[in-house]
């Protein structure tokens, strides 16, 4: 079971700033205060033993750094295919995480693709609450009421 010390030195291995108006935090930071969030929906944190949850909300955005990009129009920056990366990145360290930890890593940016993906209903739960505590710890203009709105609409058209 990985721990929150090795969690940690991976969130400062793959630390990365985020040049772009969705953020107001660098990786590491944005992934604590998303798990922040999680906490505060009533997701529970126990050092000893880690959950799935609290471990994906920590190492969502870890393959940002790999795919770390520049938009020529704006400038600023993209990360895509970042969350398939992210796998990648832990399996490359030899870190070994369950099956759920692993899917809600991978499909926690589904909504930006407009799909949802196949898991049981506790499991769907779950990931649309890591997509809320992700939104709600980037930049302050995104945790807006129409960004929340966009994710209870994306919810609504796949539950």
């Amino acid at each position: 079971m990985i721990t929150m010390a090795q969690i940690m030195h991976i969130l400062k291995e793959e630390n990365t700033p985020q040049n772009n108006p969705h953020h107001c935090f660098d990786v590491k930071d944005h992934s604590v205060a998303t798990m922040y969030h999680m906490i505060d929906m009533g997701y529970k944190l126990n050092e000893e033993h880690l959950s799935d949850i609290m471990i994906a909300a920590l190492l969502h955005d870890i393959g940002k750094k790999s795919v770390k990009g520049i938009n020529k129009k704006t400038g600023f920056d993209t990360f895509y295919g970042h969350a398939k990366k992210g796998i990648e990145t832990l399996k490359e360290k030899g870190i070994n995480l369950s099956e759920t930890a692993l899917f809600l890593i991978e499909h926690h940016d589904d909504r930006m693709n407009n799909k949802a993906p196949e898991c049981d209903t506790p499991t769907f739960i779950i990931l649309c609450d890591l997509m809320k505590a992700d939104l709600l710890a980037q930049h302050p203009v995104y945790q807006a009421k129409e960004k929340m709105q966009e994710l209870t609409d994306w919810i609504e058209k796949f539950s």
